[in-house]
Formats: structure tokens, C-alpha cells, sequence
């Protein structure tokens, strides 16, 4: 099945298998290190409906990640339970240039974590599993204390 893969500043490129997902991976990390700044990679397919479906996740931060999940039903965002909602705000260059500075609540996944679940994605091709889900609503995305209750509905 193949998918597509573009993170800022690069055309559209396609893939195959996770071992490509992991080249591409391992040279935005590296230019992301020389940058100092972390930015959106995003890999999608097509959907049954024809729709894109996929993962965006953060990369080039070495301490934080996010992982985000499209689907032909909405998107949520994935955490890890054990990672911590504190710290401050870091940027993450998106595909499209701006520059987006997430809450901590939003970059609640380690970076080999979100690593590993885009592999499972590349692998599966649906929501990878090893994360917990979230769809948030505009205030979580905007203010720094994030996941409260009744701000997001968990999956």
C-alpha cells in the first residue's frame, strides 16, 4: 500500500515500508537537530472513501512528541499516560511554514514512541494502538493545562 510522507520545507514523497519510514524519519531528525527546531511529518494514505487518512507527529524535539490520527471520522490525539502535562510550550514547524507552539498536554508522547507508532501505522495502516486517544476541543488545543476534564471525549 503505498502512503505519502511530506514534513516543511519538502516536496510530497511516497513509501512503502517502514524501513523507508525510518530513512525518511532519521534524515528529518537530523535536520531538524541542525535547525533547532522540531517540526509536523505527516504520512497518510487513502482512505476506503477515498479520504486521507494518517498520522502527523512531532519530530526533532529530544525530549517530546505528539501524534495526531485522521481519520473519515475526525481527528484525536494521542498521549502516553505517563508523561506529564507540565513544562512549557514548544514549537513545531508545520508542513505548510508557520510555526505552532504546543501545550504541554499536546506533546505527551515520548519521540521513539511517536516513532514507533507511525511505523504501525505504515505497518497496519489504521490507528496505531500503543497510545491513548483523545479528540479535544479548541480551548485544550489553546490553553496550557490542556486535557482537563470535559474538554476532550477519550477513545
Amino acid at each position: 500500500m503505498p502512503y505519502r510522507i511530506r514534513w516543511p520545507g519538502t516536496p510530497e514523497t511516497t513509501l512503502s515500508s517502514v524501513d523507508e519510514l525510518d530513512v525518511l524519519l532519521d534524515r528529518v531528525a537530523a535536520d531538524r537537530g541542525d535547525r533547532g527546531l522540531a517540526c509536523d511529518v505527516e504520512v497518510s494514505r487513502l482512505g476506503e472513501n477515498g479520504e486521507p487518512l494518517g498520522v502527523v507527529l512531532g519530530v526533532g524535539h529530544p525530549e517530546r512528541s505528539f501524534v495526531h490520527f485522521t481519520s473519515e471520522t475526525g481527528m484525536v490525539f494521542g498521549y502516553e499516560v505517563d508523561v506529564g502535562v507540565s513544562g512549557p510550550r514548544i514549537a513545531f514547524e508545520e508542513v505548510a511554514g508557520s510555526v505552532v507552539y504546543h501545550p504541554p498536554a499536546l506533546t505527551r508522547v515520548r519521540p521513539a514512541i511517536a516513532r514507533q507508532a507511525a511505523r504501525e501505522f505504515v505497518t497496519t495502516g489504521w490507528r496505531p494502538t500503543g497510545l491513548q486517544w483523545l479528540a479535544l476541543t479548541w480551548r485544550a488545543w489553546v490553553s496550557d493545562d490542556g486535557m482537563d476534564a470535559g474538554e476532550g471525549i477519550q477513545y
